[in-house]
């Protein structure tokens, strides 16, 4: 059957290697997406090299032209249907890092179609247990949680808040990091200079109570993403810090 669909696939990535048009990812990530269902043998090695050959052009598109929305939608939900059905392998993984660096860069974009292709991929990515996922996970911590924080607090809309707290909820329970690690991470994103300037109605008492409480209740994930809904709401002006303190008390 890929036999079949190698005219269309060749026709595909002739068109996308010439304009950087999404238009060209779209029918990619639903081709992957049947193909990755039937589970054919051999559809592992062939679509990782063409989202690693794809990924090559997209950064590239990425790093000079500064390309619409929609292109990082496409290119992103692309990404996330391979990743659905295969891991990723050799071929994929020598530009993983710069993806990932993609990804916690577009947490700081304020588009909402773009926060939640964002979120959906970030969230498979984490929840991958491949060696050099973690590793990477674990070496790009710091900036995904000070990215994370931003987002939490200042750019991601606020319906889509809870969609955040899934990733948050996700990169604790990853275990690419132990908790003490981690932790540490969100005490220093949190005297980090972007978010001193945001000048956030927070005392550090309330910080301390907010990471004391993302780790505690981590066992009831729909207290945990109220909870951190709420920090995100007092953050923002919307409620005071006396919202933590029912789940301090609980």
């Amino acid at each position: 059957m890929i036999g079949l669909l190698n005219p269309v696939l060749e026709h595909l990535m002739i068109n996308f290697q010439a304009t950087k048009q999404y238009i060209c990812l779209e029918p990619l990530a639903a081709i992957i997406e049947i193909i990755g269902k039937l589970g054919l043998p051999g559809s592992q090695e062939h679509f990782s090299s063409i989202v690693h050959h794809v990924t090559e052009i997209a950064l590239g598109a990425v790093n000079t032209t500064s390309p619409e929305p929609e292109f990082i939608i496409a290119y992103f939900d692309l990404l996330y249907h391979f990743l659905l059905h295969y891991s990723p392998n050799i071929l994929f993984a020598s530009t993983f890092r710069t993806v990932f660096q993609l990804l916690i860069a577009c947490l700081e974009v304020r588009q909402k179609d773009v926060a939640k292709a964002t979120f959906q991929l970030l969230l498979r990515v984490l929840s991958l247990t491949e060696d050099t996922v973690t590793q990477l996970v674990r070496e790009l911590s710091s900036p995904l949680v000070l990215a994370l924080l931003l987002a939490l607090t200042d750019v991601t809309p606020r319906e889509l808040l809870f969609r955040l707290t899934d990733v948050i909820y996700a990169l604790i329970c990853s275990q690419a990091l132990p908790v003490e690690s981690l932790h540490n991470k969100f005490v220093e994103a949190f005297q980090d200079s972007k978010l001193l300037t945001l000048q956030l109605p927070i005392t550090e008492n309330d910080k301390t109570t907010f990471l004391r409480l993302i780790f505690r209740l981590v066992p009831q994930k729909g207290k945990f993403k109220a909870m951190v809904v709420d920090f995100a709401l007092i953050c923002r002006f919307c409620m005071t810090s006396d919202a933590l303190l029912a789940y301090d008390l609980s």
